[in-house]
C-alpha cells in the first residue's frame, strides 16, 4: 500500500468526489471492480491455515492491532484462517527504500502451480505509526488488514468506485476504514477459498 500526502491526498479527494457524484446520480462509480484476484492461492488444507509470526521488531502495542486485522479476514466466512505462530510467515517493521510504500508484502519461496508457499510483510519504519487512529499517523490495523488481503492473493484496486474497500491501494494518516472489510473484499476471499 502506498502513502504520501501531496499526490495521494489529491487522489483521495478526486476519488471522494467521484464516489459522491456517482452516489447522487444513483449509479456506481466508473471502473469499480468487485475484487482483483491474482490467480494464485495458498493450499494447506481445508480450511487453509497460515501461521503469522510477528517478528521481534513489532512493538508489543501493535500485536492486538495486527491480530484484529487477521481476525477480520478469518471472520469473512471463507475456508481460510490466519493463526498466530512462533515462526514462519513474518510481519516485521523495517526501513524500506521506497519512500511511498507504507508496507510491502513479498513472496519469498516462489510459486508452484499457482499455489504460494510463503508470504512476508514489511511495515515501513519511515512513517509514523499508531494503533488508535491518530490523525497524523498511519494506523497499523488499517494497513495490515490491507496487506493480509495480499497474503490471500487479492491485488490492489485503484478506481474511484473502489475507494472504501480494504484492498484500495492507497492510504492516508488517520485512516481506519480498511479495518472493516467491504462486501467485495469478502466476495474476493470467498471466491478464492470457498465458503
Amino acid at each position: 500500500m502506498t502513502g504520501g500526502k501531496g499526490y495521494k491526498m489529491r487522489k483521495k479527494f478526486l476519488a471522494l468526489v467521484a464516489f459522491f457524484v456517482a452516489a447522487m446520480a444513483g449509479i456506481s462509480a466508473p471502473n469499480a471492480q468487485a475484487y482483483y484476484n491474482s490467480g494464485h492461492h495458498w493450499d494447506y488444507g481445508n480450511p487453509t491455515r497460515v501461521s503469522v509470526y510477528m517478528h521481534s521488531s513489532i512493538l508489543p502495542a501493535w500485536v492486538p492491532a495486527i491480530s484484529h486485522a487477521m481476525s477480520s479476514w478469518n471472520q469473512a466466512g471463507a475456508k481460510y484462517r490466519f493463526i498466530a505462530g512462533s515462526q514462519g510467515h513474518e510481519v516485521r517493521l523495517q526501513y524500506l527504500s521506497d519512500p511511498h510504500a507504507l508496507a510491502i508484502t513479498y513472496v519469498r519461496e516462489g510459486w508452484n502451480n499457482n499455489r504460494i508457499t510463503d508470504r512476508d510483510t514489511y511495515i515501513n519504519s519511515r512513517f509514523s505509526w499508531d494503533v488508535n487512529g491518530d490523525p497524523n499517523k498511519y494506523d497499523v490495523e488499517n494497513v495490515m488488514a490491507h496487506e493480509f488481503g495480499h497474503w490471500l492473493m487479492l491485488n490492489d484496486l485503484y478506481s474511484g468506485g473502489d475507494y472504501w474497500k480494504t484492498m484500495y491501494g492507497s492510504g492516508a494518516p488517520g485512516e481506519t476504514y480498511k479495518r472493516t472489510l467491504h462486501s467485495d473484499d469478502i466476495s474476493g476471499i470467498r471466491a478464492i477459498y470457498g465458503i
